[in-house]
């Protein structure tokens, strides 16, 4: 009897082991996508860019703050001229009265910006494309990566393809001042200089803190076309459709860069940042000595890129298309499809659901009194989890008032997350230790993923770019799960499932994590709430009690 105890604990063991070693290997894709490329030198040939060389600007750029009006403003402003003087361009400084007023809102920014603009022109042009990045900083660093990195990836962009032969479309150099004050310079390019007409394209780069991957986390509308020639542009493209359609769903909450400026104006965009390190941003951290190249590196590549392949492209037709929905599944392997698929995926999924259910139901796996009360459990374990995390955070705050803004400052906000996922762990795992003694596992299963499955019916309506989250896990998950119910008789703890509940999983982990990590961050800094840490656990909870 020993014997045959000892021996179920083994498998059991082996079997949790297995299934947690999946879901580390998972992770490790998933984080393997956070991992800018690597530094190209200054030795490298001239028709490449290096990061190594842009740093070189850097180093005289981002020596102290440059805010508009200030010693350091001027200072960029005159190394601009004189360097892109020296490369054989012909820049010009835009010097006007700049006001803006945010929609919505009864307050003016207002102020005297000096733009730096220079042109390189097409041989046979169908318009312009617009290669922008403002060399103002915050009051309160040197803004080394804001975004004083953003101007010199344009610096080491127009060396190299101003020694290049003409592209077809004329490529505009626009740095803007102003851009802390409510992009004060953008818009009165856009206004007021006689070539923003020409524009048909703008790609802008901005940065939220020290170093990561630049991530393309904005487009214009109808950007199917856009997303397919970007991924042919660029050597490692780094996507999100998420971002863009979290915050076009609160309209209200502007991103507060240049590139609204070009596409409120009816330009195509593409915007780029990087932003992991975030407690830099603002700070006198965002400096020279704190920087990864890397991520410098990783905009130049974009700039350069892009900047060859619509070159030569007729600009007329970039957005004639749809919607897409696109996103990583690997390092520079880009997913992309039209917004059209959206509501079919979601209609599959769900009648997949559907499906799992009667055939669990038919076999006597489920029942329906257990999967209605394991939906309300499952909502309740949420809003329970909420409570605890944010009234923990709010008596950090208390304790702590350096510790107000979640994004910014000079402490580790990492340690602070993952103290909060690791207590949302913890407050989950009380809660289903104590039902699981009172639902089927499998009703507890099934009654999440109806929670799951409204999620995705939200999103797939109001939120099509995100849509992606939630419909692709559910239907791995279905898909796993249905196949047990149809080759079983029960639910047990055989290899066989355990397999495929650790290979249906997949999915979830690699498209989840880059996303909540990388964008996680910068939300909070304007919605500052952790409501979407428990959606992320919960699948991987689930399968751990599942092994054990």
């Amino acid at each position: 009897m020993k014997l045959s105890l000892s021996r179920s604990v083994g498998a059991s063991l082996s079997k949790s082991l297995f299934l947690l070693l999946i879901l580390l290997l998972s992770v490790v894709i998933a984080l393997w996508q956070l991992i800018p490329p690597a530094v190209i030198p200054a030795s490298a040939p001239l028709t490449e860019f290096s990061a190594e060389r842009a740093m070189q600007h850097l180093a005289v750029i981002a020596q102290k703050p440059r805010p508009m009006g200030s010693t350091g403003n001027i200072a960029g402003r005159e190394y601009l001229v004189e360097e892109l003087t020296a490369m054989g361009l012909q820049p010009t400084v835009q010097k006007t009265t700049a006001v803006q007023r945010f929609p919505g809102s009864p307050v003016f920014e207002s102020g005297t910006v000096y733009n730096v603009v220079a042109r390189l022109q097409g041989s046979d042009s169908t318009g312009a494309i617009a290669l922008d990045a403002h060399y103002d900083s915050g009051t309160t660093g040197p803004g080394a990566s804001d975004c004083g990195s953003c101007v010199v990836t344009l610096l080491e962009t127009a060396r190299i393809l101003k020694n290049e032969p003409s592209l077809k479309n004329d490529v505009i150099f626009v740095f803007t001042d102003g851009e802390e004050n409510g992009m004060l310079g953008a818009g009165a390019f856009v206004k007021e200089h006689p070539w923003a007409k020409d524009i048909r394209l703008a790609i802008n780069f901005e940065a939220m803190g020290s170093g990561g991957p630049s991530l393309l986390y904005s487009t214009s509308q109808n950007n199917n076309t856009l997303i397919k020639e970007f991924v042919k542009a660029v050597p490692h493209p780094f996507v999100s459709s998420f971002f863009s359609s979290f915050l076009n769903l609160f309209s209200a909450q502007r991103l507060g860069c240049d590139l609204e400026e070009y596409m409120d104006s009816g330009s195509a965009g593409l915007g780029f940042f990087y932003g992991a390190d975030t407690p830099a941003y603002h700070t006198d951290r965002d400096s020279i000595k704190v920087i990864d190249p890397r991520s410098i590196q990783h905009q130049g590549s974009y700039a350069l890129g892009l900047a060859r392949h619509f070159g030569n492209l007729d600009l007329s037709e970039i957005t004639a298309d749809t919607n897409a929905v696109y996103f990583n599944i690997l390092p520079a392997v880009v997913v992309y499809y039209s917004q059209a698929w959206v509501i079919p995926h979601m209609v599959i999924t769900a009648l997949l659901l559907i499906a799992v259910v009667i055939i669990g139901i038919q076999r006597k796996q489920l029942t329906l009194k257990g999967i209605s009360l394991s939906a309300v459990a499952f909502v309740l374990s949420i809003i329970g989890a909420v409570i605890v995390v944010n009234l923990v955070w709010w008596l950090v705050k208390i304790l702590n008032p350096n510790l107000q803004i979640f994004i910014i400052g000079n402490y580790q906000s990492d340690i602070y997350q993952a103290a909060l996922i690791a207590l949302t762990i913890a407050v989950m795992s009380a809660f289903y230790t104590w039902l699981l003694a009172r639902f089927h596992l499998h009703d507890l299963f099934i009654g999440a993923m109806f929670i799951w499955a409204a999620l995705m019916v939200l999103t797939s309506l109001l939120m099509p770019g995100a849509s992606y989250l939630f419909t692709l896990p559910l239907f791995f998950t279905l898909l796993g799960l249905g196949w047990i119910f149809l080759t079983s008789k029960q639910i047990d703890n055989s290899w066989q499932q355990v397999i495929i509940f650790a290979i249906t999983a997949i999915p979830g982990i690699i498209l989840f994590i880059p996303d909540q990590v990388y964008n996680f961050a910068s939300l909070m800094s304007r919605f500052e709430s952790l409501t979407n840490i428990p959606l992320l656990l919960y699948r991987w909870y689930l399968l751990l009690c599942y092994s054990v």
